[in-house]
């Protein structure tokens, strides 16, 4: 048995296995994330990806839409993006798009990046159509992975997703102003969403960096399944609407 993983591919397939056999209820931050851009795919929208980096989720479904936007900091991943209608090299914080001309912007795994969420929140805010749908996911950073992470400088970072969860994307600054219920809650509701709804997800991927490990992580995620330790859970899921 090797101590490590060799790829990324080889890690899910035997964490699938193991999910199945020991914990085969479990869904996980990315499938609900999923499930909730599917019943708000509407067809013929307008769709901003907000962090689009060069691809992601939302590329499986922009068949479905009349156009499909990315906004991102980055002008190297925005050349790399193949599945968009028109790239921004931009900050969410001045988001160059008229009011009330989006009906659904996505937001996968940047909020943790924002050094000014309550400006984002705003601007996301002003560029959706009336009833228009905000969809986030985000990393809680009372989950004790993230707690440790917050605190490893940045090449620490890449190395342990290069070593260790085998990812090959990049790493960014993290800040984690946004990633906590109650910090986007408030974020919500201060910048003028009507209807906010927040879930919980888990995944025992960060943990599951070896054959040892996945056990004990599939174990510990079961864990903050049970009543009190929901606030545990690694990711933070929402769906607000204008």
């Amino acid at each position: 048995m090797h101590f490590l993983f060799k790829t990324e591919v080889d890690k899910r397939v035997y964490l699938e296995k193991s999910l199945k056999r020991l914990y085969p209820t479990f869904q996980n931050g990315g499938r609900l994330y999923r499930d909730l851009i599917s019943q708000h795919a509407k067809k013929h929208a307008i769709v901003l990806d907000a962090g689009c980096g060069n691809g992601g989720v939302l590329s499986s479904y922009t068949h479905l839409f009349s156009k499909t936007i990315g906004i991102d900091t980055n002008q190297h991943l925005l050349n790399e993006h193949d599945f968009l209608d028109e790239k921004i090299l931009s900050d969410l914080s001045k988001i160059p798009l008229s009011d009330n001309s989006i009906d659904l912007v996505t937001c996968d795994f940047v909020l943790e990046h924002i050094q000014h969420p309550e400006e984002v929140f705003h601007e996301i805010l002003r560029v959706l159509k009336p009833e228009g749908v905000f969809l986030f996911r985000t990393t809680n950073v009372f989950n004790p992975v993230m707690m440790f992470s917050k605190f490893l400088p940045l090449s620490v970072h890449k190395i342990l997703r290069d070593v260790l969860l085998k990812k090959e994307e990049e790493t960014h600054e993290t800040y984690y102003r946004a990633n906590s219920w109650m910090n986007l809650l408030s974020l919500g509701k201060q910048s003028g969403f009507k209807s906010i709804q927040l879930h919980r997800a888990g995944n025992p991927e960060y943990l599951a960096f070896s054959p040892l490990t996945v056990i004990p992580a599939i174990l510990l995620e079961k864990c903050f399944n049970l009543s009190g330790f929901h606030w545990l859970k690694m990711y933070l899921i929402g769906v607000y609407k204008k």
